[in-house]
């Protein structure tokens, strides 16, 4: 037969079953955001890279005029070359919805013997038949089509040819088209004779030894390749070598991850305070029990041991509910982001040490928040308890009430019981306005940030003030360029602009570029910008923009400052043009909102490095003030123009579809980051209703009291009500307060995420009185219960309340 001490352990669980589940389940919410999101990190961080590493990415690609088999096998034989490959990848355009997008033509010679680079069937022919194209499986929300469908591709020179979409692949290697807004294909050399003429390939693809399985290795053995290469004959124009063993997401992917489990680890807080408030309200409401406990001859030690137990236990509660699922939330999660990254989780199975880590947080946490009322609970002496009345000195509560209702019209009595009643305890009305207000500074700081980054979105708009961006497959003369787009009609400005792949570096010889196979992440262009330009307005961050004659000033933007975090204004740098090392001094730093890394030096200075004088391969149009369709109607017209003349179009990219690729960057990581918000919000609610609850509980005699001087259930019910109310209004206030730092830090952290540049501080107008409305609805709702008990309890029960 159990001990009268433990009998009286189960009596109070049973007794305080209800106060007691709010803050098992404050605990367990709060354990399993932690949970899912220490899952999610342990499952991707390992499945990601597994992914990655499994398609064996190439260590560098040399981009050649021609490669042959002959010359594949001579290249493996070389030192540190574990593998090597013909490629080749065709930037072109695809017809969608009589509009052109970009695609990239991966040219394959050998499907059923792929050694680097290599992607999986998922569907159809293998390898596909001439003529057709297998397409990859995120990219088909790009190009609207679906497996069987005939799409009109055309190659830089090339005329347009009808491909059909022989079946679907799954390249784990590539960012998610939909993010890139770029269509991928997958073709034979054959296929590409029938688009360009050519079934020459020109991309030697490398796999570096083991041991060279680092950057300056990498880049060490690249660089030895192509010197090998030229003492052939060959020659080599770029090298490319991307991030070693690195998916180009898996950075942004990690940030993320540990913002959500900052934030988790915050809520976890949260709902140790919950626990510190309610164990403090059942000490109080159980003191006289204490000193009798006392009083027949129990130690500080047994009486702290008693409670111990009984936090442990309901430790081990939240943690029965927590830990599957956290489990099952992390591989939710997981796989919500494989797709979202595009690759496949092989193995869900979630470490020990994750386990561990949740089970120590379940046990420890609440232990820890319970440490400081236990303690006190047990030194109370037997005088002390046994002459406790359950209520606390009002100087302190009343204090802060005079403060909170200073400069309010007068109230009525009710009204000021109930506030006088929110006061009573202000240790516990803190801790709940601390849970609440926390819940709704990240509610507000969700808003604040998805309001911060629609201004950074629309400023991608706003600095660019041209509708498309034409880059030509070769440079053409200028003057008859820009006769030729200004005489289509429609056309409101025009401005001839030029680039060049770029690189930092420090040597002559051939260019090397830190970027994935998609071309895109992390690549790095020279740009020659007129001076007076009128169609792009970039803010200067520091400097200045470039003067008309500079010849030796550079503008880099933000994402090519981030590269070389040392360089300032004043600065020397030298750039990689055609291999040849070039001199520049930093005279800017402009934000650049939705370009890859840019340097921006002035027209005549990029023609004297490039030896473009007098012509232009990029030009951007204005359509003026005309609608969307208008606009996008005009660019066509001058793309068929363009090509009329001769001058073969590399690609367009319009306004509109560099603005949706930003969005696609930035919109999964608000969504998580308001569902981490309502977690917090829903955890403070919990705690209101356990303060509620235990406010009630310790006034059962007062409340039957002022019933028995004929106050009606309807009052009673208006006084309890109106306290938490009042106390989900007053946290509303402090949250609005707390919200400034919060979505100033997570701004910082989500700007420099997406954009290497911290979001601004906006508030957005509409967060406040949502926020209000949530506040409304979620404290009437977490004193429903506690005040509907105390209206319909008759003067008897009151009264016989112990």
């Amino acid at each position: 037969m159990l001990s009268p001490r433990w009998q009286k352990l189960l009596r109070d669980l049973w007794l305080g079953r209800g106060r007691l589940a709010l803050m098992v389940t404050a605990v367990a919410i709060s354990l399993s955001g932690v949970g899912t999101v220490l899952s999610a990190y342990a499952i991707l961080t390992r499945e990601l890279t597994r992914a990655y590493l499994s398609t064996t990415p190439a260590s560098a690609t040399l981009e050649l005029p021609r490669v042959d088999e002959a010359l594949v096998r001579a290249v493996r034989d070389l030192p540190d070359v574990k593998d090597a490959e013909a490629r080749a990848t065709i930037l072109a355009r695809v017809q969608v919805d009589n509009a052109w997008r970009p695609i990239l033509l991966f040219v394959v010679p050998d499907f059923d013997g792929l050694r680097l680079s290599t992607f999986l069937p998922e569907s159809g022919a293998w390898p596909p038949p001439a003529g057709t194209m297998l397409v990859e499986r995120t990219a088909y929300a790009v190009l609207e089509a679906r497996p069987g469908d005939t799409l009109l591709v055309r190659t830089p020179g090339g005329t347009p040819q009808p491909l059909r979409i022989s079946g679907t692949v799954h390249d784990q290697g590539l960012a998610p088209a939909t993010m890139e807004r770029e269509g991928y294909a997958y073709i034979t050399p054959a296929t590409l004779a029938l688009l360009t003429g050519s079934a020459e390939l020109d991309q030697l693809k490398i796999l570096v030894a083991d041991h060279k399985q680092d950057a300056a290795s990498t880049e060490r053995t690249a660089r030895g390749v192509a010197e090998w290469l030229r003492a052939q004959g060959r020659n080599v124009q770029e090298i490319q070598v991307p991030p070693v063993g690195k998916h180009p997401h898996q950075g942004q992917m990690v940030a993320v991850i540990m913002m959500l489990l900052a934030f988790s680890l915050l809520a976890l807080l949260l709902s140790a305070v919950l626990v510190a408030n309610t164990l403090a309200a059942i000490m109080a409401r159980q003191v006289r029990e204490i000193g009798v406990m006392k009083a027949v001859g129990a130690s500080n030690a047994q009486v702290a041991g008693f409670y111990t137990v009984m936090v442990l236990l309901l430790g081990a509660a939240s943690l029965v509910v927590a830990l599957p699922v956290g489990v099952f939330g992390g591989q939710a999660l997981g796989a919500l982001v494989a797709r979202m990254l595009n690759f496949a989780i092989q193995d869900q199975h979630v470490p020990v040490w994750v386990l561990g880590t949740v089970g120590l947080a379940g046990m420890l946490t609440p232990l820890a928040a319970a440490s400081f009322p236990v303690r006190r609970a047990s030194r109370v002496s037997v005088r002390e308890a046994i002459h406790d009345f359950g209520v606390s000195p009002q100087a302190l509560g009343s204090r802060a009430l005079e403060l909170v209702t200073r400069g309010l019209p007068a109230l009525d009595a009710v009204t000021m019981l109930g506030l006088r009643n929110a006061f009573r305890r202000p240790g516990r009305l803190l801790l709940t306005l601390g849970l609440m207000a926390s819940g709704g500074a990240m509610f507000l700081t969700g808003q604040n940030v998805a309001a911060a980054w629609r201004v950074r979105a629309q400023e991608v708009n706003t600095t660019r003030r041209y509708d498309a961006e034409i880059r030509l497959q070769q440079p053409q003369p200028t003057r008859e360029l820009v006769a030729l787009v200004e005489g289509v009609a429609g056309v409101g400005r025009v401005e001839t602009w030029d680039y060049e792949d770029t690189s930092f570096t420090q040597e002559e010889g051939i260019p090397v570029m830190h970027t994935y196979p998609d071309q895109g992440h992390g690549s790095f262009r020279i740009l020659g910008a007129p001076v007076d330009t009128q169609l792009v307005s970039l803010p200067v961050l520091a400097g200045r923009w470039l003067q008309r004659g500079e010849l030796d000033g550079v503008v880099l933007n933000h994402m090519a400052a981030a590269l070389a975090p040392d360089v300032t204004v004043g600065s020397r740098v030298t750039l990689s043009v055609h291999g040849k090392a070039t001199s520049w001094k930093v005279v800017g730093v402009v934000r650049d909102l939705g370009s890859p890394a840019a340097a921006y030096v002035t027209t005549e200075a990029f023609a004297g490095v490039a030896g473009t004088a007098g012509r232009t391969r990029l030009v951007r149009v204005a359509a003026g003030d005309a609608d969307e369709r208008t606009r996008n109607a005009v660019v066509q017209e001058v793309e068929r123009a363009l090509g009329n003349a001769g001058m073969p179009i590399s690609l367009t990219i319009t306004r509109t579809e560099l603005s949706n690729a930003v969005g696609e960057h930035m919109s999964v990581v608000l969504g998580l980051l308001l569902a981490l918000a309502a977690l917090m919000t829903l955890v403070g609610v919990l705690g209101l209703a356990a303060a509620m609850s235990m406010n009630v509980l310790e006034r059962t005699r007062e409340l039957a009291v002022m019933q028995s001087f004929g106050a009606t259930p309807a009052l009673v019910l208006r006084v309890v009500m109106g306290e938490g109310v009042f106390v989900g209004i007053l946290s509303g206030a402090v949250a609005l307060v707390l919200a400034i730092p919060f979505s100033l830090v997570v701004g910082e952290v989500l700007g420099s995420l997406t954009f290497r540049m911290p979001l601004p501080l906006v508030v957005s107008p509409v967060a406040p009185l949502a926020w209000l409305v949530v506040v409304l609805v979620s404290s009437t709702a977490a004193v429903a219960i506690p005040a509907l008990r105390a209206s319909r309890q008759t003067v008897r029960e009151g009264l016989a309340h112990t």
